[in-house]
């Protein structure tokens, strides 16, 4: 018993020098727990919308490609700008329908946006890739909104997404 009670009486002096020593560590530690928070939030945000921006870009490169009259690929006839308008036209569209991730308007990046329309096989300039066949392939830089980097004086962060589509006959 009277070890029992020295314990307890040494565990009550220690801790009586170390009162509130608790509440110090919270206070520090909570604003970098939240800074570490906030940052995974805006990358998971950046991911998010990179990912959204970049299924409009291959949806308009896929539907350019659609578009495609297929009997001027069978006479080997070079694809005209008429495709690179097509594939402006179906990005500039897309890129409507995720207005609300993006900085700039659609309709400017799709005029700066980098079109390629390839007739046959060999190295796409845009992806750096050997081409099996026909293909369209954009690229697009956009700016997407991170509104929880705008408290740090960062509204937008420039991302760059590849969209390509092979013509299949």
């Amino acid at each position: 018993m009277r070890i029992a009670l020295h314990f307890a009486w040494n565990t009550r002096r220690r801790r009586d020098g170390e009162r509130g020593q608790a509440l110090v560590m919270v206070l520090l530690l909570f604003p970098v727990l939240m800074l570490v928070l906030a940052l995974v939030l805006a990358v998971a945000t950046i991911e998010s919308a990179k990912t959204r921006v970049t299924d409009q870009v291959d949806q308009a490169a896929v539907t350019a490609a659609t578009q495609v009259d297929m009997s001027t690929i069978w006479t080997g006839a070079q694809l005209s700008a008429d495709t690179e308008q097509v594939a402006r036209e179906y990005l500039q569209s897309n890129l409507t329908a995720v207005s609300s991730l993006i900085e700039e308007d659609p309709a400017d990046i799709a005029s700066a946006a980098e079109v390629y329309v390839s007739n046959a096989g060999g190295l796409n300039p845009i992806t750096g890739l050997n081409d099996p066949g026909p293909s369209v392939t954009i690229r697009a830089r956009v700016s997407v909104r991170v509104p929880l980097l705008g408290l740090m004086g960062i509204h937008s962060v420039p991302i760059t997404v590849i969209g390509w589509s092979q013509l299949r006959h």
